[in-house]
């Protein structure tokens, strides 16, 4: 294999060019906003023939560009604090070149860069972000996450002849995505290959502690409980089973010993419930009882509507007890 140095930049014009999850991350993007209707007509320009104009100074030109590599190095050629990974040492020599001249900023923009640029990966990850509104940790098949991949908005870019192909091409999808981070509305999460089991592969969704991302962010904002509801001196107690307090025991107020006919129970928040019947962690009464009569039901009112969505969370092999 032949290794050439490249000492050359490729430097491309467009408006708002979308870019894959790869180009984004090799970009350096300046952006140009004229506040005009219509840039080329502008008359205001400091070279009206800027092409004409660089070409007759380019001594000049090359002359200073020389002159802040030389201030950089009479500075003791600092480093600067912001990087690119794979091109750690360009960013930082030209950030340090930069910083001794005056001119702040340099990659400062990377974050709204990635985020506007990138529209393969914005794609996956509103992929993830609904499977993680739908089975949270839970693990599923690809047949599973297929169902997913026309909710999102855009699709996922699987397109085949048929159904079969299309599967196909999200289980190879899926395996390029594994142990990638994605980092959601409040936390980040991981995606996860889980083996093979019943000639189906498994996925699933880990918590991922990033660096950068607050503890605080990866527990939910809703209170939940847990204990043993039953029908025992009102029913309720907040105790799990312990040595003193067995499960097959239940101690009233008054010390006497009775048998627990109580069942364990585990709150879980509005949302999860929510997530799981319709996608949406946020969504309104009208649209869980629509969820409802998608799934056969004919729920009388939001209530009972309620009440069906989370027993069939809880029967579910997503949920709660399947």
């Amino acid at each position: 294999m032949v290794r050439l140095p490249i000492r050359c930049m490729w430097i491309a014009t467009g408006n708002n060019p979308a870019f894959s999850n790869e180009m984004a991350r090799r970009l350096v993007r300046i952006r140009l906003d004229a506040r005009v209707d219509q840039p080329w007509r502008r008359e205001s320009f400091r070279h009206p023939d800027l092409m004409g104009w660089v070409r007759a100074n380019r001594g000049k030109l090359v002359a200073a560009c020389l002159t802040l590599c030389q201030a950089w190095v009479a500075a003791g050629r600092p480093r600067g604090t912001r990087s690119i990974g794979s091109f750690e040492d360009w960013a930082q020599i030209i950030g340090g070149v930069l910083d001794v001249a005056g001119v702040n900023g340099f990659l400062g923009n990377l974050d709204e860069m990635m985020e506007a640029s990138d529209s393969e990966g914005a794609v996956w990850r509103s992929f993830v972000e609904t499977w993680w509104g739908r089975f949270g940790t839970a693990e599923v098949t690809t047949a599973s996450l297929y169902e997913l991949a026309f909710l999102v908005e855009p699709p996922l870019p699987i397109n085949a002849p048929d159904e079969q192909g299309r599967r196909v091409k999200l289980g190879k999808a899926l395996s390029k995505l594994r142990d990638r981070t994605f980092r959601l509305a409040t936390h980040a999460v991981q995606v996860k290959a889980l083996g093979v089991r019943q000639q189906a592969q498994r996925w699933g969704l880990v918590l991922s502690q990033e660096k950068d991302t607050p503890q605080a962010h990866l527990s939910t904002a809703e209170p939940v409980k847990s204990g043993r509801i039953g029908r025992i001196a009102g029913g309720l107690s907040e105790h799990p089973p312990t040595q003193n307090h067995p499960s097959n025991q239940y101690v009233r107020e008054d010390g006497e010993d009775r048998e627990d006919v109580s069942h364990p129970y585990e709150g879980v928040p509005v949302g999860t419930i929510k997530r799981f019947a319709t996608g949406k962690g946020n969504a309104d009464k009208a649209a869980i009882i629509a969820a409802m009569k998608a799934r056969g039901f004919n729920p009388a009112d939001d209530n009972e509507a309620d009440a069906l969505a989370l027993l069939l969370w809880a029967t579910s092999a997503q949920g709660g007890l399947a």
